[in-house]
């Protein structure tokens, strides 16, 4: 076992004779390094327990100051992680079954106990009790990660978003429990609404926590009412300082104005796309490098873009464009548009679904690789601009 402590082994035992045969039994046969500490009775276990921290218990049900099914479930409270092989002088099937069902890894009757019988149950509760405790913590992390999934959902805004002169809607399929995509619809005070998507390098518990992060600082900086360039150049800083050396977060920020087809952007290595009516597609560059790259990094706007009725705006994630198939070929851009304008004439949740449908339509088999994250804006005609922002 090289450098690791010998497996402390407590024999909860009355009668000495017995004690001293299964010491020697386990010295001679038992091949795991080991230290016996010997109690008589259940108040010297109880004691133990607390003091020698054993990783294994061989007890008897029958004691000076307990017996039968008590004294396990005695010591089992004290010792709910620590493994226990019931010893026992009588050979009975209800009452090793209801010791089974409480926790005990095994039933050994006295009478037909051997060396070989004694060591196998020991090893094999060892190895079942490793077991339990490998499932208990897998248990507890996909708690925390569900409970992760419920937080970030509800970071997620409700969608579609009603803007007069607009149909806004957004939405997230992760490739794992948590994502590392983002989007969001962010009420500034002056009246406009910002647009947000990102997508925090990789995907899973780690890439959640930092969006959650950037989602915050987003917030924050929007409320001031500062320009789009100036939200994430401040929000580069803020994110530079917590990243990971080997994260960073791909980020596009539009500014509407409700009744206004007016868009403002500021975009941190992150494209987004116009289709026209005619079906022709624009793309709306990235103005600067991803947040947490480098510290001081500017993300500078770019010139406003006046847009047309009937036109769509999609500011999509990677994870759309590059799913791929199982030889490699990728979705690509070309099937990405393709999908918009099959749908156009239909509602923007409807098309965000059928582009994240059809992308894992065409990788299947192959499971996505990656989040896949989108917002569409369809830019209504003029009888739409007496509508509200609700």
């Amino acid at each position: 076992m090289g450098n690791e402590r010998a497996l402390r082994i407590l024999l909860v035992e009355d009668e000495q004779t017995d004690a001293e045969l299964i010491r020697r039994t386990l010295q001679r046969r038992f091949s795991i390094p080991f230290e016996l500490v010997h109690a008589p009775d259940l108040a010297t276990a109880r004691q133990l327990v607390d003091t020698a921290s054993p990783d294994l218990i061989v007890l008897d049900l029958s004691l000076p100051d307990s017996s039968g099914l008590d004294t396990f479930r005695c010591l089992h409270e004290a010792v709910a992680d620590t493994p226990i092989v019931v010893l026992s002088g009588y050979d009975d099937e209800d009452v090793a079954a209801d010791a089974v069902a409480l926790g005990a890894q095994d039933y050994l009757v006295k009478s037909s106990l051997d060396a070989h019988v004694l060591t196998r149950a020991l090893r094999f509760a060892i190895e079942r009790a490793k077991r339990q405790a490998l499932e208990r913590d897998l248990e507890h992390v996909r708690n925390q990660v569900e409970l992760m999934r419920t937080v970030q959902e509800r970071l997620f805004p409700p969608s579609p978003l009603h803007v007069a002169g607009y149909e806004i809607a957004g939405a997230v399929h992760s490739a794992e429990a948590a994502s590392g995509d983002y989007f969001d619809f962010i009420r500034i005070p002056d009246g406009s609404v910002g647009l947000v998507v990102g997508d925090v390098s990789g995907h899973g518990l780690g890439s959640s926590l930092l969006m959650a992060e950037t989602h915050a600082y987003l917030q924050a900086l929007a409320d001031a009412c500062t320009p789009v360039d100036e939200i994430l150049s401040r929000c580069n800083r803020f994110i530079y300082r917590d990243c990971p050396e080997d994260h960073f977060v791909t980020l596009f920020f539009a500014r509407l104005v409700p009744g206004q087809r007016h868009l403002e952007f500021a975009a941190a290595g992150h494209a987004a796309y116009r289709m026209g009516q005619d079906g022709c597609v624009h793309r709306l560059q990235a103005t600067g490098l991803p947040l947490g790259l480098l510290e001081n990094a500017r993300i500078p706007s770019a010139d406003a873009v006046e847009l047309e009725p009937g036109e769509i705006v999609l500011i999509p994630t990677d994870g759309i464009q590059e799913a791929r198939t199982s030889e490699e070929e990728l979705f690509g851009l070309k099937r990405m548009w393709d999908v918009v304008h099959q749908c156009r004439h239909t509602p923007a949740m409807e098309i965000i679904q059928e582009l994240c449908a059809s992308a894992r339509r065409f990788s299947h088999p192959r499971p996505p690789q990656d989040d896949m994250t989108a917002v569409i804006v369809k830019v209504l005609g003029d009888e739409s601009k007496s509508a509200t922002l609700r």
